[in-house]
C-alpha cells in the first residue's frame, strides 16, 4: 500500500499536465481540478500500463459514464490523444457530444463546440460514411442551410461512389424540406446521374414545385425508353396517361413539346384505350381556347374509334363540351344582354347540338360497322337510319354490296341484293331492279341457297308486274346446265356450277310452268328433276296430279314407281312392294281391303331421300287435295308378325258393310261395298266395276312392283287389288 502511493501521485500530476494542456492560456483558477475517487485509481494505473489500449479506455469511459459531462468529455480527449484514430472511440464521443446539446437553442455556443468536434474527427474519419451522416443530420436539424449543403457535397466527394447510395436520401429529403426550387433541381439532375430509374420522383417534385414544362420533357424521355423500368411498377402505358393528363390540363405552360403530336403517337402504340386518349387530346385544345379544334378533333374520334365502349367515351365528352359551351355562352348573354349577333350564334350551337344527338344512331352503327364490315343486318339497320332520303338508302346499298364478302358474311348476304331491287321496284325504277338482280346472278356467294333466292326473287318481281313470259325465261335460264358441271355440295366450285340441282329454283319453275307453260314443258321439268335425283315425295305426288289431270293414268305411276324404288334401296328398305315377296316393317296405317280415313298417318313409311331434299319454301301453284274420301267405319286389320303380313278381319255390323258412295249393284247381283279410285270402282270381292282399260294400271305379278290386275275368273279365288294412288290418300283396296 506505501508503494503504492508514489504511484497514485504521478498518475495525479501526469493528469493535472494532461489537463494544462488541454487548456492552455487559461488562468489556474478556471480550469477544472482534476479529482480521483477510489475506484478511478485501478483504472489509471491500467491506462498507465497500457496506454494505448481501446479496451482500457472503454472500461474507464463506462465507469464515469454517470459523471459530470464535463469530466466525461476530459476523459473522451485523453483517449482520443492517445488513440486518434479509433472509430469506436469517436463515435461514442460525438454521439455523447450530440446528446449534450439536445433540446438546447441552436444559437447556443455548445452545437458550435460539438460541431467542432465533428470536423476534428473527419481529419481521421474522413471515410466513414456514418461520422459524415450523423453530422450532415446534425447540421439539418440546427437549420443550416448553406453550410449543410456544403457538408453534404464534401461527404460526397471524400465517400467512395459506392457509398454514396447511403448520402442521397438525406440530402434530397434536406433540398425538399426548404422553399428552393432551383437549389433542388440542380441536386437532382446531379442525382439522376448516379440513379437515373429514380426519374419519376424528380418528375414528381418538378410537378409539385410547379415546373411543368420540364416534368413533361422528363416524362417524355421516360415513355420514349424502352430500357426505362419503373420503380413504383408503373406500365408504359400509365406513364403515357401521366403525360397526356399534364399536357392536357395544362397546354399554356408546357411550350417545349408538342401535345397534338404526342397524343396522336398514343392513339397508335395504344388502341385499346383510345377513348381516353382522344379526350385529352380535345381538353388539351379546350383548355387552350381553341373550339373549333377540339370540335374537329371529336368528329375525328366518333369516326375512327372501333369499339363501342370507346365510342361511347367519346360522344359522351363531346356532348358534355357542346352542352358547356352553350351553358357558357347564356351565362355570357344574360349578363351582358341580348344582341342580334350572340343569339344567333346562342341558336346556331343549339341547333349543332341537337343534330350531334340525332346522329348518334348512325354513329353508332358505323362504329359497328367498322368492327366487322360484312355484318349483313347493321347493313340493314343502316338503310331503315337513312329512311326518308333515297340518296343516302342508294349510297347505303352500293357501299354495302361492294363491301361485304359472302364467305365473310354475317347473316345472308343475298338479302342485300334483295333489298337493293325492292327498293328500286317500289320506286317504279324497274329496269334499274332488274340491273341489280342480274349483277347479284353473277356475284359468287357461299351456298347455293343465296344464289337460288335471287332467281326466284327475279321471277317472282317479274310476276308481280305481270311479265309471265320474262319469269318464265329466267327461272328456265336459272336451271339451265352450266357448262362445267359440279356436285351441290361441292364447296370448290362456283355457285353458278352447281345451282341446276337447286330444288327451290326447279320447285319455282314446275310451278309456272303448270299455270303458264304447256303439257310437254312441264311435263319437261317433272322429268328432268326426276332425273337429276333431286325430287322428294311432294315433287313426285304433284307429278302424279298433272299427268292424271290431263288423263295420263298409267304415266303417272312412273314417277313413284322409280322414286319409290330408289328411296328403299338407298334406306336399306326391301325393294318389293309391301304384302307381296318381302314383308316391311309394320306401317302405321295397314292396306287392308277397305279405306281408311284419309291422312298423313295412312301414307307408308317413306324413305329418305337425296341430300338435297327440303320442303319447297313456296306454294304450290295449284290447291291440292285429297282424292280420295273413305267410309266413317273401317276395317280393323291385325299385323301378323310371323307371317309378316296383315290380316284382315270383316266389319262386325252391317252399318260397316254400307256403301260409302252411293248404292249401286255389283256384276254378280250381290251388293257389295263400292271405292272410288284412281282407276275406277271396285267391289270388296275384287270384281271391277265401271272402269277402262285405259284407266286401270298396269298388269303386273305378285313379285313385281306393281298389284296385279283384278281377275273376272271365277275358277280362282279373287285377290284384293292394291294400288299406291296419287295424291295424298292412303292405302286403297
Amino acid at each position: 500500500m506505501a508503494a503504492a502511493a508514489p504511484e497514485r501521485e504521478e498518475a495525479a500530476a501526469a493528469a493535472k499536465g494532461q489537463e494544462g494542456a488541454m487548456a492552455p492560456g487559461r488562468e489556474e483558477p478556471e480550469r477544472p481540478e482534476l479529482s480521483f475517487e477510489e475506484e478511478d485509481v485501478q483504472h489509471e494505473e491500467e491506462i498507465l500500463r497500457n496506454p494505448f489500449s481501446v479496451r482500457c479506455w472503454l472500461r474507464y469511459i463506462q465507469a464515469r459514464h454517470q459523471g459530470p459531462p464535463q469530466r466525461l468529455n476530459l476523459l473522451f480527449e485523453r483517449a482520443l490523444r492517445e488513440l486518434p484514430g479509433s472509430y469506436k472511440l469517436w463515435y461514442q464521443y460525438l454521439r455523447q457530444r450530440r446528446q449534450q446539446v439536445k433540446g438546447r437553442c441552436p444559437t447556443d455556443p455548445a452545437f458550435e463546440e460539438a460541431n467542432a468536434c465533428h470536423e476534428r474527427a473527419l481529419v481521421f474519419m474522413h471515410k466513414m460514411p456514418r461520422i459524415w451522416l450523423d453530422y450532415c443530420q446534425f447540421l439539418v436539424d440546427q437549420g443550416r442551410i448553406t453550410r449543410t449543403r456544403r457538408t453534404f457535397d464534401r461527404a460526397l466527394r471524400a465517400l467512395p461512389i459506392t457509398q454514396h447510395h447511403r448520402v442521397w436520401p438525406l440530402y434530397l429529403s434536406f433540398v425538399r424540406r426548404y422553399p428552393l426550387p432551383e437549389t433542388a433541381v440542380r441536386v437532382y439532375r446531379r442525382f439522376l446521374k448516379l440513379s437515373p430509374e429514380s426519374a419519376e420522383e424528380f418528375v414528381g417534385y418538378l410537378r409539385s414545385v410547379g415546373r411543368l414544362d420540364e416534368a413533361a420533357a422528363r416524362l417524355a424521355r421516360l415513355v420514349n425508353d424502352e430500357r426505362f423500368v419503373s420503380k413504383e411498377g408503373k406500365s408504359n402505358y400509365q406513364l403515357w396517361q401521366e403525360l397526356c393528363e399534364l399536357l392536357s390540363q395544362h397546354p399554356e405552360r408546357i411550350r417545349s413539346l408538342d401535345a397534338g403530336a404526342i397524343i396522336r403517337g398514343g392513339l397508335t402504340r395504344f388502341t385499346d384505350q383510345l377513348g381516353r386518349l382522344w379526350g385529352a387530346l380535345a381538353d388539351c385544345y379546350i383548355r387552350s381556347g381553341h373550339f373549333e379544334k377540339a370540335r374537329d378533333v371529336y368528329e375525328e374520334a366518333v369516326q375512327t374509334v372501333m369499339t363501342v365502349r370507346d365510342f361511347t367515351q367519346v360522344f359522351d365528352s363531346y356532348a358534355q363540351f357542346e352542352e358547356s359551351v352553350i351553358a357558357a355562352k347564356m351565362e355570357t348573354v344574360a349578363e351582358l344582354g341580348k344582341e342580334e349577333d350572340e343569339e344567333v350564334e346562342l341558336e346556331l350551337r343549339l341547333a349543332r347540338f341537337e343534330q350531334l344527338m340525332a346522329r348518334r344512331p348512325l354513329l353508332l352503327n358505323s362504329v359497328l360497322l367498322r368492327q366487322n364490315p360484312h355484318n349483313v343486318h347493321e347493313w340493314h339497320k343502316r338503310v331503315q337510319l337513312y329512311q326518308g332520303r333515297p340518296e343516302q338508302i342508294i349510297q347505303t346499298y352500293t357501299e354495302a354490296v361492294r363491301t361485304v364478302d359472302p364467305f365473310k358474311a354475317t347473316g345472308r348476304p343475298h338479302g342485300l341484293w334483295v333489298a337493293f331491287a325492292r327498293f328500286y321496284e317500289d320506286n317504279g325504277q324497274l329496269e334499274d331492279a332488274r340491273t341489280i338482280l342480274t349483277k347479284a346472278t353473277r356475284v359468287r356467294f357461299r351456298q347455293v341457297e343465296d344464289l337460288a333466292a335471287i332467281w326466284c326473287e327475279f321471277g317472282e318481281m317479274e310476276l308481280r308486274h305481270e311479265n309471265h313470259d320474262e319469269a318464265l325465261r329466267i327461272l328456265r335460264k336459272a336451271t339451265a346446265l352450266p357448262a362445267k358441271r359440279a356436285e351441290y355440295f361441292d364447296s370448290s366450285e362456283p355457285v353458278q356450277n352447281r345451282l341446276y340441282k337447286s330444288l327451290k329454283v326447279w320447285s319455282m319453275l314446275a310451278d309456272l310452268e303448270e299455270s303458264l307453260g304447256t303439257f310437254q314443258s312441264t311435263k319437261a321439268v317433272y322429268d328432268r328433276i326426276l332425273d337429276l335425283r333431286i325430287a322428294t315425295p311432294q315433287i313426285v305426288i304433284n307429278y302424279g296430279l298433272f299427268l292424271e289431270e290431263h288423263g295420263y293414268f298409267e304415266e303417272s305411276f312412273k314417277p313413284s314407281t322409280c322414286c319409290t324404288r330408289s328411296w328403299r334401296s338407298a334406306s336399306g328398305w326391301p325393294v318389293t312392294p309391301w304384302g307381296f315377296t318381302t314383308a316391311p316393317p309394320a306401317p302405321s296405317c295397314p292396306p287392308s281391303s277397305t279405306t281408311c280415313s284419309t291422312s298423313t298417318s295412312n301414307e307408308p313409311p317413306s324413305s329418305t331421300a337425296s341430300p338435297t331434299r327440303a320442303p319447297s319454301t313456296r306454294k304450290p301453284s295449284r290447291s291440292w287435295g285429297t282424292t280420295l274420301r273413305a267410309s266413317s267405319a273401317c276395317a280393323s286389320p291385325t299385323w301378323s308378325a310371323s307371317s309378316g303380313r296383315w290380316i284382315e278381319r270383316e266389319p262386325s255390323t252391317p252399318t260397316a258393310r254400307r256403301s260409302a258412295t252411293p248404292a249401286s249393284r255389283a256384276p254378280s247381283g250381290r251388293p257389295g261395298r263400292t271405292l272410288r279410285s284412281v282407276t275406277g270402282t271396285r267391289t270388296r270381292s275384287g270384281r271391277c266395276c265401271g272402269s277402262s282399260a285405259a284407266s286401270r294400271p298396269p298388269t303386273t305379278r305378285r313379285s313385281t312392283s306393281w298389284p296385279p290386275r283384278c281377275s273376272r275368273s271365277t275358277a280362282t279365288p279373287p285377290a284384293p287389288c292394291r294400288t299406291w294412288p296419287r295424291g295424298r290418300a292412303g292405302w286403297t283396296s
